[in-house]
């Protein structure tokens, strides 16, 4: 316990006016944020100078034996914002080292006293901030912050009134009793914060999203919430349940996240900030809808397994304290079974696509900007799925075609190569699926026309899953004998495709035919020849490979058959 008797407050008084005073010169000193370049911690450096001789005066008063429990206090106070000082002048190591000798000014005995428990939980956070941006110091970060977490449980459970804060130690006026609840409540939450980003570095996705959520109504309930950053925050949290097909639960953070933004929107002229924050909560809602697309596609296809419901009861999720039925009741969150519920999904997809698309344009955010774009590429292929027309389904596709070719020939191959390649394998697998359509209708009405746009998707297909495959050719214009593995798969793929749509182009006459095969030949001939070599990959392509090995067997005799019906 916290020992001092009159003798010892009146000893503790003489030094407490100039050390308030130097106190608050130094917190000034350590936000200032404008020194020059050449002297970038000029302001720190000269707050540590006053920390220091705050300190050295507690410290003589400490050889004399006078108020030990209250100068402790003040000194492990004093000591924390040293080592907050070392820290941000990046010198971390001495940081670290006066952090933990707050841990021990601030023992067992006194930890949970009302004067140094603020002062533990801080110096633990910092001490979990430090830790976790090391190499290998993710689970000293963990131990810290749990520490942390359990010390602010413990003084709950046992006191009633709220700990001093850190700064009351050198102020000469009594603070509040709701200041300081607020004070330690934030350092809470912030404790709360640390650990879900621990959480997600260890791959404990659920923890992590536990206790995202904690901070996150903790921000709003003690209203302590900076509106872009935590609509940032809580659409974040949407995709975890994505993921997980908890739709409900995504729906919800993804509305709390426009709501709170809607309440920030009072500003007539928007800053950059809030101007791109609108827009990646709005590409949130785009994930969403393609991810319950996509599933729902996935749920009622006839080789589907899985029951068509969500994952987890939403009853058993803890809703936001803000009021967004409006925005909630607006937007689907059940697995489409039928067009109109898929269209419905589709249309709230492309109207926050094209609200994305107004910040995220081409020039300047060149990445974002083709991810949008393919992402409502996405949304017509997974609309197409629930359209029973298949003439519909091909102007879906289409529109795909549409969307991204100009983007292609607008960007640099040698500048944005990786998105270029994504691009070209993106054309050529809907060209080569349209063509599949539109044998289907071909052969249903025979229609000559159809014949002929066969053989011009089947001629596009070729065309970009060659342009695609230039990419991965060497200087000397060959392919490695090996592929990266990112591309290992999408090489040997686009090969079996090419090698597919060379027989299904419709010829004039036999010798043209004879040709293609030789094409569909040589093409499927290069993934079992690049597997014998490379045994491995057969891994990555074991479906299509069987079909390779089949055709290197069958062409030839087919080729034959038609060279002597010539």
């Amino acid at each position: 316990m916290l020992k001092y008797d009159f003798k010892a407050v009146l000893s503790i008084m003489d030094i407490l006016a100039e050390a308030c005073e130097n106190y608050e010169k130094a917190k000034e000193l350590s936000e200032v944020t404008d020194d020059p370049e050449s002297e970038p911690f000029l302001s720190k450096y000269k707050a540590r100078g006053l920390l220091e001789g705050i300190r050295k005066k507690i410290q003589e008063r400490h050889e004399r034996n006078v108020g030990h429990d209250l100068m402790l206090c003040k000194e492990a106070a004093v000591e924390y914002q040293l080592g907050v000082n070392h820290i941000q002048t990046e010198e971390i190591s001495a940081g670290q080292e006066k952090l933990v000798r707050v841990l021990n000014l601030c023992h067992d005995d006194i930890k949970l006293e009302s004067r140094a428990v603020s002062i533990v939980v801080a110096s633990l956070n910092e001490l979990g901030i430090l830790w976790s941006n090391r190499e290998g110091g993710i689970m000293k970060a963990q131990e810290y912050l749990n520490k942390a977490e359990s010390l602010y449980h413990e003084y709950k459970d046992k006191y009633d009134e709220a700990p001093f804060n850190i700064d009351e130690h050198f102020s000469m006026t009594p603070t509040e009793e709701y200041v300081r609840q607020q004070g330690f409540e934030n350092l809470h939450t912030l404790t709360l914060f640390y650990l879900a980003q621990v959480y997600k570095s260890l791959e404990k996705s659920d923890l992590s999203a536990s206790y995202c959520v904690k901070t996150l109504q903790r921000q709003l309930e003690f209203k302590t919430y900076k509106p872009l950053e935590w609509a940032v925050h809580c659409a974040c949290l949407s995709q975890y349940y994505i993921q997980r097909n908890m739709f409900r639960q995504a729906k919800h953070c993804i509305s709390c996240a426009t709501a709170v933004l809607l309440e920030d929107s009072s500003v007539e002229e928007e800053s950059e900030k809030e101007e791109q924050v609108r827009a990646d909560v709005a590409r949130c809602w785009v994930k969403y809808c393609l991810n319950l697309l996509d599933t729902s596609k996935d749920k009622i296809s006839p080789e589907s397994e899985s029951p068509l419901a969500e994952d987890q009861d939403f009853k058993d999720f803890d809703r936001f304290s803000l009021e967004v039925t409006n925005i909630e009741e607006n937007t689907p969150h059940d697995f489409c079974t039928s067009y109109d519920q898929a269209r419905k999904v589709f249309l709230l997809g492309k109207e926050h696509a094209t609200q994305a698309l107004n910040f995220f344009v081409l020039d300047g955010f060149v990445t974002d900007h083709v991810e949008i774009h393919q992402d409502i590429s996405r949304l017509y292929q997974y609309l197409a799925f629930f359209e029973s027309n298949v003439e519909m389904r091909c102007r879906m596709y289409k529109r795909r075609i549409d969307l991204l070719t100009p983007i292609l020939n607008e960007l640099n191959k040698q500048f944005y190569l990786l998105i270029c390649r994504q691009l070209q394998f993106e054309l050529a697998e809907t060209y080569s699926e349209m063509m599949d359509m539109k044998i289907t209708l071909g052969y249903s009405d025979g229609q000559p026309r159809n014949l002929r746009k066969i053989n011009m998707l089947c001629q596009s297909g070729i065309r970009y899953f060659k342009e695609f495959l230039n990419t991965l050719r060497g200087p000397d214009h060959t392919f490695p004998e090996r592929f990266e593995a990112d591309v290992e798969r999408p090489g040997l793929i686009a090969h079996f495709y090419i090698a597919r749509l060379y027989s299904k182009i419709i010829p004039d006459n036999p010798t043209d035919k004879i040709a293609n095969l030789i094409q569909s030949l040589e093409n499927y001939s290069f993934v079992t020849k690049y597997v014998h070599i490379n045994e491995e990959a057969a891994a990555c392509i074991m479906v299509e490979l069987d079909i390779c090995k089949d055709m290197v067997s069958v062409l030839p005799k087919t080729m034959d058959r038609l060279a002597s019906e010539i």
